[in-house]
């Protein structure tokens, strides 16, 4: 095995761990907005109705 073949192996098992591990972060960040989106919708109307009788 020649250095160029050597190089060509070290960088096919580069790019597949660093495509491995950002598409983990992405799919980690998309589920965290996913579950802040939601809450956010569903958290809302109710800290408002839990808060206005203190606002008026």
């Amino acid at each position: 095995m020649t250095w160029r073949d050597e190089l060509l192996v070290y960088w096919i098992l580069w790019m597949v761990l660093v495509s491995f591990v950002a598409r983990h972060l992405f799919d980690g960040a998309i589920y965290l907005m996913e579950h802040v989106a939601s809450a956010t919708v569903f958290c809302i109307p109710g800290l408002l109705h839990l808060f206005a009788g203190h606002l008026r």
